[in-house]
């Protein structure tokens, strides 16, 4: 059975109980845990992903719909949805279920909404912040007259009105924000048929975790993230080097336990890369993300671990990981950046993760691609890009 992490922390959007009897002599129930409980999808076609765990079962995804594929990839469900032939918005459903127990168990329904061919949809702003003690917030949606809107939220303190499933055309998408009482930060997204807006809400008195990043540092509710999800511990014990770069080693830690938690994994032991052996301190989320084809590595047979990470590079990885695939993927076609123009080896990737909310650019209009990726923005990336779903 693969041992997949059995929190979501905030993320947390489904827990459905089942009993079962697998021996007269014991009882034990599988809880269905999903980080979401509704996809809105592109018209043109969308890929998008859903979390999932039914410790101690395994469990299995499944939809009855000719237009909706599902795959699960070990702790994540991919969804792959095809393009929307029809002018009208169109419902599915997804099922993720307990399975090798007993037939009968319940599970999860998710629905999966998509929008009416033709309907393309922005929103803006793509980042937003809300206060700690709650508010009403939201972003502009900008489209076409007699576009309906598919919406959804990742997160159970970020809720939609009710009604906003009949809306068209231009408007406001208003989200209440519940009050946040804990300590530590926290971040959810909000869509509109496969476009994002990434919500960020601060902690109430959130101590400085690391002696180089105050509260004043701008990406300091990430980095406070970063450490209280598990996902780092810092450069030192008591720094997190928030300006300096980062090497693809150290990403793929990110990207792996931004995936996992802390639970084991399961990796090849027979190294993929002649410089990255068996005893590389890095060695097993390399095989992973090599396993999951998040990346084939610099070269046929190198890793290149040492090297120093692009922004191009770090939206490539942080979307592949998101997604669950290195294939093709719908996004923007027009060019959100003027230095990333369309051809660029790099340019679907940029394009998808501006459209996901993970990065605004380096400025207004460029999105500097060949600059190095610093530590700081890495946690940006990795927690608007992973932990946000």
């Amino acid at each position: 059975m693969n041992r997949i992490h059995r929190r979501f922390g905030f993320l947390a959007a489904a827990l459905v109980a089942a009993a079962f009897t697998p021996q007269a002599s014991a009882q034990l129930t599988c809880p269905v845990l999903t980080n979401t409980t509704r996809i809105a999808a592109q018209a043109n076609g969308d890929v998008q992903t859903v979390r999932a765990n039914a410790f101690p079962c395994e469990w299995g995804i499944s939809s009855s719909e000719t237009w909706i594929f599902t795959e699960r990839i070990e702790n994540q469900a991919r969804v792959t949805v095809l393009a929307n032939p029809g002018a009208a918005p169109r419902t599915g459903t997804i099922s993720i279920f307990p399975v090798n127990i007993a037939a009968t168990l319940p599970g999860v329904t998710i629905p999966v909404v998509q929008a009416g061919a033709g309907c393309g949809f922005t929103l803006n702003p793509q980042n937003v912040n809300v206060a700690t003690n709650g508010a009403v917030t939201g972003m502009a949606v900008n489209a076409n007259v007699g576009c309906t809107w598919t919406t959804a939220v990742s997160a159970s303190w970020l809720a939609l009105p009710p009604g906003v499933e009949g809306f068209s055309g231009p408007g406001f998408l208003s989200l209440t924000a519940a009050a946040n009482g804990n300590t530590f930060p926290r971040v959810a997204t909000g869509s509109v048929a496969g476009e994002f807006t990434q919500f960020l809400q601060k902690g109430v008195n959130t101590p400085e975790l690391f002696a180089d990043v105050s509260v004043n540092h701008p990406f300091f509710d990430y980095i406070t993230l970063m450490r209280t999800t598990g996902l780092t511990s810092g450069c030192t014990p008591t720094t997190y080097c928030p300006d300096r770069t980062i090497s693809r080693g150290e990403i793929s830690v990110f990207l792996v336990r931004a995936l996992y938690g802390l639970a084991d994994f399961a990796y090849p032991a027979a190294p993929y890369f002649t410089d990255v052996p068996s005893t590389h301190p890095f060695f097993r989320y390399i095989q992973k993300i090599r396993q999951l084809g998040i990346t084939l590595g610099c070269s046929d047979t190198t890793f290149c671990p040492d090297d120093l990470v692009t922004r191009a590079t770090g939206a490539t990885l942080v979307v592949r990981a998101r997604l669950a695939t290195s294939s093709q993927f719908a996004h923007p076609v027009n060019p959100l950046f003027t230095d990333v123009p369309f051809g660029d080896t790099f340019f679907g990737a940029i394009q998808k993760a501006k459209q996901l909310g993970i990065t605004s650019g380096c400025t207004a209009t460029t999105y500097c691609p060949t600059s190095n990726l610093t530590r700081g923005q890495a946690a940006v990336f990795v927690i608007r890009g992973l932990m946000t779903q």
